[in-house]
């Protein structure tokens, strides 16, 4: 369990390094969503830990107050995204497990086969505007 905080920890110190100049909503979650795929590819022994133990019984282990303390920054961007209806109003533990899960499939897709940087970064973009379509508040 301890490997499990501690890889956690350095995830999120890297992503939360990366957020601390945006300012926009949209663009945080931009950046939370590529800062965590940069994270996983340079880091994939680690990642592939963390996708695993996620979906182990140990996870029950860590106390709810452990793992909320974890995400507690992306729910509060998801929170505030709510909040000036630029996304659909859902359950922000809902889309914390959409873009974990958005995050691990586009990591999987990327270590399928050799990208030149330039196609990774092509493949980031557009994964990210597809799971911001899904979650986006469209207005009738």
């Amino acid at each position: 369990m301890s490997l499990y905080l501690r890889l956690k920890k350095s995830a999120a110190e890297h992503i939360n390094a990366a957020l601390a100049n945006v300012t926009s909503t949209k663009e945080m979650l931009k950046t939370y969503y590529k800062e965590s795929l940069k994270w996983s590819l340079t880091h994939q022994n680690e990642f592939l830990f963390l996708a695993q133990f996620t979906n182990s019984p140990y996870l029950k282990k860590i106390g709810n107050e452990e793992i909320n303390k974890q995400i507690a920054p992306v729910l509060k961007i998801f929170r505030s995204a709510i909040e000036q209806h630029q996304i659909i109003d859902t359950d922000v533990y809902l889309l914390y497990i959409l873009i974990s899960n958005h995050v691990f499939g586009a990591n999987q897709y990327l270590l399928s086969a050799k990208f030149t940087k330039k196609a990774q970064q092509t493949i980031i973009e557009d994964t990210f505007c597809m799971f911001w379509k899904m979650i986006e508040l469209r207005v009738k």
